[in-house]
């Protein structure tokens, strides 16, 4: 492939794909401001957001996948040399936000999940049931059960 062959169908998949992933990118930025302030109703409606732009995404990256060379990735075209200043930029850029997108998205799912189970844990105590005393020991550094026992009179 030289530096005039750069595949133009290519080239336009990524073009029309990377403000998708922008969009995806700061919606999961809000997710997880979201779900730092246990903000349900933001979830909720971020939760209807990010599968609104992930049903436009996925057809342009199916379209995508069929635009490249066999055994061929986006790193590896990078690597090749073979590619204008132009278009070299915008790979570089969509690379660069694809991985941005999915470490947040990662990072988000973690954060959701320890959330939930400090939640559950908490609801536990109240509810006097025994939690899970290597989650909990983690979290605090200590060992705690919930006892069913009373503390005695007053």
């Amino acid at each position: 492939m030289s530096l005039s062959q750069t595949p133009q169908p290519l080239i336009s998949t990524l073009q029309k794909l990377l403000p998708l992933l922008e969009q995806f990118l700061h919606i999961l930025e809000k997710e997880k401001v979201a779900i730092t302030q246990l903000d349900a109703a933001q979830l909720t409606e971020l939760s209807q957001a990010k599968t609104q732009v992930l049903d436009k995404i996925f057809p342009l990256s199916q379209q995508l996948k069929t635009h490249l060379p066999p055994d061929q990735t986006l790193k590896k075209m990078l690597q090749s040399g073979n590619l204008t200043a132009e278009d070299k930029s915008l790979i570089k850029h969509f690379i660069q936000v694809s991985e941005t997108a999915e470490q947040q998205h990662h990072r988000n799912g973690l954060l959701l999940m320890h959330t939930v189970k400090i939640n559950e844990n908490l609801l536990n105590i109240l509810l006097g049931k025994e939690q899970d005393p290597t989650y909990q020991g983690k979290i605090t550094g200590k060992n705690f059960t919930a006892s069913k026992k009373t503390l005695g009179k007053a």
